[in-house]
């Protein structure tokens, strides 16, 4: 039977974590109806795009997809984030309406809860499978 070293199950994990946080969104929710925001709508393979998006305002409702802003929003935004969203959306004008607010992630499907940052807990663990291992090697 093998026996997998403490090192060698360390660099599988950062690996695994290294390969996992690196992979672009491809596949959104795609809302079919704005004014329910309990519908996740359609999911869809956004080709390109980085982010998936979701944009919430008073008079729209929710809007879940893919390719809504420029790459240059979401990563000012940060992933996972939300902001004010930019008003130059020709297809949504109210984005300049109080209380409008977009959100950006970057993992599959992550345009469907109110928290997008579903790597968090992907980035959690890696953190203490590195310190567990620092630890193991100190003491």
């Amino acid at each position: 039977m093998a026996v997998i070293s403490l090192g060698n199950l360390f660099t599988a994990v950062a690996v695994f974590c290294a390969l996992i946080t690196t992979i672009n969104a491809t596949n959104c929710y795609n809302t079919t109806d704005p004014n329910n925001s309990n519908d996740r709508g359609k999911k869809i393979d956004c080709g390109s795009y980085t982010y998936c998006t979701k944009m919430t305002s008073p008079s729209l409702g929710t809007v879940r997809t893919c390719g809504l802003v420029s790459d240059a929003f979401c990563n000012a935004v940060g992933d996972g984030n939300c902001g004010a969203p930019p008003t130059n959306l020709a297809n949504l004008p109210v984005t300049s309406e109080a209380g409008a607010n977009l959100c950006c992630c970057k993992s599959d499907y992550c345009n469907v809860s109110a928290s997008l940052s579903h790597n968090t807990v992907l980035i959690s663990v890696c953190l203490l499978s590195l310190a567990s291992f620092i630890m193991s090697k100190l003491f």
